[in-house]
């Protein structure tokens, strides 16, 4: 089983570093990639808009409570709001009770949201659990991510992708 963990976090990693380069290149031809814009619910039936988390580099994660990775993963992320990265969990349970459920035995210190079937479709569509978009603060993706990823992860890919853009 740690292989085949091993192998789908190294996945996850090559597929980030092919989106950092394709990215890269496309923005030098067709302008940076811009984040769609989205209004969803909070676990407290809130709206919350994407205007509101621009101007700090942000994790997207789009999460289910049966996904174990992902409940695995979730709490890891608290550590980056020290860093200065703000992540939005966007859950696609089809109930928020199971996501409030699993709120209230695994503390989150960021934003979770009910997804809709748009959101999903704006993001190009979601076809794998976890799927998460690396956005810096002008809402510009930086790199989309597969599978477990670690917080050391995120930062290396940003300051990665903030090089990038700089040279």
């Amino acid at each position: 089983m740690k292989k085949r963990n091993g192998m789908i976090h190294r996945l996850g990693v090559f597929s980030l570093l092919i989106m950092l380069t394709l990215a890269g290149c496309s923005e030098r031809t067709s302008g940076p990639i811009i984040a769609p814009h989205f209004e969803l619910k909070d676990l407290n039936g809130n709206t919350v808009s994407s205007d509101s988390l621009k101007g700090k580099p942000t994790l997207v994660v789009f999460w289910a409570t049966w996904c174990p990775t992902c409940k695995e993963e979730l709490p890891t992320f608290n550590a980056l709001k020290e860093k200065g990265i703000q992540v939005v969990a966007i859950a696609l349970n089809e109930s928020s009770q199971a996501v409030k459920d699993y709120v209230a035995d695994h503390p989150l210190n960021y934003k979770v949201l009910m997804s809709d079937q748009q959101v999903e479709l704006d993001f190009g569509g979601i076809r794998f659990l976890p799927t998460a978009f690396l956005i810096d603060s002008n809402w510009e993706i930086l790199g989309k991510l597969f599978g477990k990823i670690s917080v050391p992860e995120v930062e290396h890919a940003l300051k990665a992708a903030e090089g990038k853009k700089e040279g």
